[in-house]
């Protein structure tokens, strides 16, 4: 889209708008560098577009389509801002107010962290997402008076009020809360009741919506435009699986927390663009560089910054738990070489015993695995306290876990008593294809004594922690527990929270 007045220089995918009139974000730009030099300079990290319409892969379900996609204000694709006609309408405070949301949403890279989301869980709702990362992002600017927000945005403490029931003081909430976290704890969807269908945004849609969505075409306004079109070729790439997530999604109803979270969100015109993958080098160093920029910016501004804590919503630099579980156990699982007094070295072979001058080289043992195999057991605990979800998840990593090293695995399953025992091999069965039942009361010692006399290089134990456990057995174990058992202490072991 060519604009008077503005000379156009070409990069890599966009043509960044230079010039006295700039973009539509330029004034409220240099509004948030006045008052918050460092986090205002964060916008200058990004690239900034004028754009006719909302791009089609924004609209959620067809409750955006009724809220008039033309009224779309501004939204960001992880590393660009798209800023429609609409935009200009509004205050030059609550200009700024939007631009310093977009801003946070691409330092916390929550468009990213969405995706990522959804390839470990395989189902989420990106409508309730965006409605997280808002409320977080709302809640750390409300300190700041130089700005304002759209009337009706969600703040954190109002939604955990109004959706969980939680009453506690902002500091403490953006402490404690992250985007996938608070995502979790509302996410209460559930399949169908009588075998209806329900779009992810809590309604049906019609027959039209449905064949354009088939058809692959998004839902927006008309134009001729050869920036809006580039656009949406630039979308197109990952348009197919937001597609497939709806088209999932379909079975799915709203419980009493999502639907509650729609209702207190429901003027949100939604601003996360999904984008096209990046290679996980890149996105690795993309969210070290975001992390430094905001840590930096925070230092810099103080009380005017950005932030108004370190935001618990800043983990670029934290570890998923897979990873911390997958790390632990390569470390037991793994051959370990021992020396071997029956038999030499190779080098020692292939050099008939002696040196380079003839001298006699003293014997030099060989080495051998210790064991031929190793053993890893996993006890689960089906006393009722742990999620299906979460049971996907982890039935999931010990699948890869178990394909990976190859190991013997004993499966225990019990509540106060051992229910079923289950010998899974590799390739053979997998874990998630076990029914698991139980419901009774907690004990942890009887699954313990039966996993000791199949005599485990490890042990993993998914459970609550709400139960005895005896005596530490001698072998080392491993505590797997969900968020809500994080501060239940350890009786031995060392503890994993599957968060």
């Amino acid at each position: 889209m060519l604009i008077p007045g503005r000379q156009e220089v070409a990069t890599d995918k966009f043509s960044y708008q230079l010039g006295a009139g700039g973009h539509r974000g330029t004034r409220a730009i240099q509004r948030l560098v006045e008052y918050a030099p460092a986090s205002g300079g964060l916008a200058l990290w990004m690239q900034h577009r004028d754009v006719q319409q909302v791009p089609a892969n924004v609209l959620f379900a067809d409750t955006d389509n009724r809220r008039n996609p033309g009224r779309w204000i501004v939204g960001n694709d992880g590393s660009t801002l798209f800023y429609g006609p609409e935009f200009t309408k509004r205050s030059l405070d609550e200009q700024t107010g939007l631009v310093a949301h977009q801003v946070l949403h691409v330092a916390l890279r929550h468009v990213e962290r969405e995706q990522k989301l959804r390839q470990r869980l395989g189902d989420i709702d990106a409508e309730l997402f965006a409605v997280c990362a808002d409320a977080i992002v709302n809640a750390s600017l409300s300190h700041l008076s130089w700005l304002s927000l759209p009337k009706g945005s969600v703040v954190l403490d109002a939604l955990l009020l109004h959706v969980l029931g939680i009453e506690q003081p902002l500091d403490v909430s953006l402490h404690h809360w992250d985007t996938e976290k608070l995502y979790r704890a509302i996410d209460d969807r559930h399949g169908p009741a009588g075998g209806t269908s329900q779009q992810q945004g809590g309604d049906s849609e019609s027959g039209d919506d449905n064949d354009s969505a088939k058809n692959g075409k998004g839902r927006s306004l008309q134009t001729n435009s050869p920036e809006d079109t580039q656009l949406s070729a630039d979308s197109a790439q990952v348009s197919t699986s937001r597609s497939t997530s709806r088209q999932h999604n379909t079975q799915q109803h709203d419980g009493p927390k999502a639907h509650a979270a729609r209702q207190l969100a429901a003027t949100i015109i939604r601003d996360l663009i999904p984008a096209a993958s990046t290679s996980p080098e890149t996105r690795t160093e993309q969210n070290m560089q975001w992390s430094e920029r905001l840590l930096r910016a925070h230092a810099v501004d103080g009380e005017q910054s950005f932030m108004r804590q370190l935001l618990a919503d800043n983990r670029a630099a934290s570890v998923a738990w897979e990873h911390i579980l997958r790390t632990r156990l390569q470390r037991a699982l793994s051959l370990q070489p021992e020396l071997n007094w029956s038999r030499p070295t190779r080098s020692w072979i292939a050099n008939q015993g002696r040196t380079s001058s003839g001298k006699r080289l003293p014997w030099q043992p060989g080495t051998s695995y210790s064991r031929t195999s190793p053993r890893l057991c996993i006890m689960v605990d089906v006393s009722g306290s742990v999620n299906e979800k979460l049971m996907q998840r982890f039935s999931n990593e010990i699948d890869r876990i178990i394909r990976t090293y190859r190991t013997e695995v004993l499966l225990i399953i019990g509540d106060d008593q051992v229910r079923e025992r289950h010998m899974l091999k590799n390739g053979v069965a997998e874990l998630r294809s076990i029914e698991f039942s139980g419901g009774g009361g907690t004990d942890f010692v009887p699954l313990i004594n039966c996993a000791t006399r199949f005599r485990p290089d490890i042990g993993l134990f998914l459970t609550d922690l709400e139960g005895p456990a005896g005596h530490a057995p001698s072998w080392p174990i491993v505590w797997a527990v969900p968020i809500d058992a994080a501060v239940q202490p350890v009786p031995y072991g060392q503890r994993i929270i599957l968060d």
